[in-house]
C-alpha cells in the first residue's frame, strides 16, 4: 500500500475483526471466520472486490455474508479496469441503491440490469452508510461483511475517503461473490474496457425508461437538461464523450419526486471548454436510467 494511504488508514480507520458463530449453511458457501467492518464510517467509506470476467460473461447480481439487517448499503457500484487498485468512487457506475441483507447470514441481490465490461474484469463496490460504524457482529452491530480464510491473490480493498484504497492481506477474503451469467444481450450495461478512461460504452442501454430532454440541442454555449422522477431517488447524471470518458458530473444527490433541471455549459471538470461535437448524457436513478445524445456547437 502507498505510504500516504496507509497513514490516512492508520489515523482515521480501524479494522474490526471479531469471530462469529458459523451457522449451518449450504455446502456451496464457505465457512465464515469473522466479520470485517470499519470505524468510523464516512459517506465515502466502501468495500471493493475484484471480479474477473470472461469474454461472454456478465454479472446479474451478487451474494454476500451480511452483518446487520438494520443497516443499508446506500449504493452498490462497479468500475471497470485492470487488476491492481480500484478507481475513485466518483468514477464508478451505480448498479443499485439502498441494499439490505440479513443479520449474520448469506444474502443476495439481483440488479435490474446485468453489467459487463470489455476489460479483464471489474471492481464490485459496496458503499457504506455514514455513521454505521462497526462495533460487533450481529443485529445492531453496524456495517460489516463476513470474511473467509484465503491463500490466493489479494483481491479485496477498503477505502475511508472514496479515493485512496488499501488492499487487505490475502489471508482475509471478503465474503462477497458475484452472480455471473453468459448473457450479453442488448439490455446489459457495458462498462468501458481497458485502454479508455472511466465511463460507459456509447451504445444506449436497454432500459431507457426516463426521458431526459435537452434544450436547446444542438447548443452553444449552454443547454438545459430536464427530466421527471416518479419517486424520490438518489440520482446521478454525467456527461461522456464518444470515447466513453466521463467529462463532467452534473448531479450526484438525493432528489425528490417531480421535475428537475440542470444546466451544462460545455465545460469539463477543470472548467475547460470542450471541443464541438456529440456527447452523451447518462442519467441513473435507482433502477431507472437513460442515455441521451447532445451536440455542442461553437
Amino acid at each position: 500500500m502507498r505510504k500516504s494511504a496507509l497513514l490516512v488508514f492508520a489515523l482515521f480507520v480501524s479494522i474490526a475483526l471479531s469471530a462469529v458463530h458459523a451457522a449451518a449453511e449450504s455446502p456451496d458457501y464457505p465457512v465464515i471466520e469473522g466479520v470485517l467492518g470499519i470505524t468510523p464510517v464516512s459517506g465515502s467509506s466502501a468495500f471493493a472486490v475484484w471480479v474477473v470476467l470472461d469474454a461472454e460473461e456478465a454479472i446479474s447480481g451478487f451474494e454476500w455474508y451480511n452483518n446487520d439487517s438494520s443497516v443499508v448499503f446506500p449504493q452498490v457500484l462497479a468500475v471497470a479496469g485492470e487488476y491492481g487498485r480500484p478507481k475513485p468512487l466518483a468514477d464508478a457506475v451505480t448498479l443499485a441503491n439502498s441494499v439490505v441483507g440479513l443479520s449474520q447470514g448469506w444474502s443476495s441481490y439481483t440488479f435490474s440490469q446485468p453489467v459487463t465490461t470489455g476489460s479483464p474484469g471489474l471492481y464490485l463496490i459496496l458503499r457504506l452508510e455514514e455513521g454505521t460504524d462497526y462495533s460487533y457482529a450481529g443485529l445492531g452491530g453496524g456495517s460489516g461483511v463476513g470474511y473467509v480464510s484465503g491463500t490466493g491473490p489479494n483481491n479485496c480493498w477498503i477505502t475511508a475517503d472514496g479515493v485512496d484504497w488499501d488492499r487487505l492481506d490475502s489471508s482475509f477474503q471478503m465474503a462477497i461473490r458475484p452472480i455471473q451469467n453468459a448473457n450479453k444481450s442488448a439490455g446489459v450495461l457495458r462498462l468501458n474496457g481497458a485502454g479508455s478512461e472511466d465511463g460507459i460504452d456509447i451504445a444506449p442501454v436497454g432500459d431507457c425508461n426516463i426521458i431526459v430532454h435537452s434544450a436547446p440541442n444542438p447548443f452553444n454555449p449552454v443547454t438545459v437538461l430536464s427530466f421527471e422522477l416518479p419517486t424520490a431517488q438518489h440520482t446521478r447524471m454525467s456527461v461522456f464523450d464518444l470515447r466513453g470518458r466521463r467529462v463532467r458530473n452534473l448531479v450526484d444527490a438525493q432528489l425528490s419526486a417531480g421535475s428537475h433541471s440542470f444546466t451544462w455549459d460545455g465545460r469539463d471538470y477543470s472548467g475547460r471548454l470542450l471541443a464541438s461535437g456529440q456527447y452523451l448524457v447518462r442519467m441513473e436513478a435507482g433502477s431507472l436510467g437513460s442515455t441521451t445524445s447532445i451536440t455542442l456547437m461553437k
